[in-house]
């Protein structure tokens, strides 16, 4: 007899899952972000941003193993009702303004190098339609596809670099440290927004079988992320250059067309556009999942898988706004998300350890 499932997820499909969410972050999105004010330094960006958001996620795991609770139930349980609800709602939005950019990101990169012809809202459609219905299998699900997904990407991206390594120009990396250090500082501390999928993971921690597996998967999560994120931007450095890089929207799918296997296997692009597609996928089905729970949690929801289809709606019509990639990419994911979210990052951890301090002194 099959025992029944419980719905959770041990510790290696929570690290798939981080993995799909930020150490695929460049595969996806262009360069341009960490490229601008970095210039030949953006490689360092990643692991100086790790640092920065160490303490303050080291804090928040302490603050959710004494709690017992998830991040939404924390913040509920410490800052009361009306403080608590707005954090909860902020969290929503912030979960909710980056699946809709990541997708729109997705299809826009569809749109201008496969599907020129086809109408964008056909396009968003089929693409969000496809997240929802993977959503809808559970978070438990979400987590095995993802331990499966994570071995073939890493595969097939080990093959990407390794074909394009003849490519590559080490002098490119030159001076190293770019702008400055002053500047690298700066622009550290905004890409730790970089890692802001970690504290929007922490609200699914009653879906994880123990506290061990969440901190072990982030721990491990966040520093092989930060490890793949600065050798892909070094390797878009020496093959582009930082000047060429930072006006190459989509670098992972134009490397792709660039290789070849042999004399007589020029055309392998497809196995790599099919990964790509294939963890874009999976991922906004991750995002839309969180988002919904987070919304269940707000409004103290108990059902609120069901929330995957309105959710996944509205996320697909606020999607259609922008006008271009340009949008998308520099204003509204640079200019107000990541803006929006380094703050938070730095700031509720260290808030929340205090609460929780002064919270236990009363009742003592």
């Amino acid at each position: 007899m099959l025992e029944q499932s419980d719905g959770k997820i041990g510790y290696k499909e929570f690290l798939a899952i981080m993995l799909l969410t930020i150490a695929a972050k460049l595969v996806h999105t262009s360069p341009t972000l960490f490229l601008q004010d970095a210039q030949t330094a953006a490689w360092m960006l990643p692991l100086m941003s790790l640092l920065v958001v160490a303490a303050p996620f080291w804090l928040l795991l302490s603050v959710l193993r004494k709690t017992g609770k998830n991040l939404n139930e924390t913040i509920y349980y410490l800052a009361g009702k009306p403080v608590g609800f707005i954090l909860n709602f902020s969290l929503f939005v912030i979960t909710l303004g980056g699946a809709t950019l990541n997708s729109r990101s997705y299809v826009d990169a569809m749109q201008i190098l496969y599907f020129p012809r086809t109408p964008q809202v056909i396009s968003y459609a089929v693409f969000v339609g496809i997240a929802i219905y993977i959503a809808l299998r559970g978070w438990e699900s979400l987590g095995r596809t993802s331990t499966l997904v994570v071995p073939i990407a890493g595969l097939g991206l080990l093959t990407l670099l390794v074909l394009s390594a003849r490519e590559a120009r080490p002098a490119f990396l030159f001076p190293l440290l770019g702008r400055g250090i002053p500047a690298l500082a700066t622009k550290s501390v905004v890409f730790a927004a970089t890692y802001a999928d970690l504290l929007v993971l922490t609200a699914m921690a009653h879906k994880l079988r123990s506290h061990g597996a969440l901190k072990k998967g982030a721990v491990v999560g966040l520093i092989v992320s930060a490890v793949l994120l600065s050798l892909l931007l070094a390797v878009y450095i020496m093959i582009y250059d930082y000047t060429g890089a930072t006006g190459v929207l989509y670098p992972f799918l134009q490397l792709s067309r660039s290789i070849s296997l042999a004399r007589f296997l020029t055309q392998v692009e497809g196995v790599f556009v099919g990964l790509w597609a294939l963890v874009a996928v999976v991922r906004t089905s991750i995002y839309l999942y969180m988002t919904a729970v987070i919304f269940g949690a707000t409004f103290r929801i108990r059902e609120y898988e069901p929330l995957v289809i309105p959710l996944g709606a509205l996320s697909l019509l606020l999607g259609l706004l922008p006008a271009n990639p340009v949008v998308n990419t520099m204003l509204l994911r640079y200019g107000v998300l990541y803006n929006a979210t380094w703050p938070a990052i730095i700031l509720l951890p260290p808030v929340l350890w205090v609460l929780h301090r002064w919270r236990c002194k009363q009742i003592a």
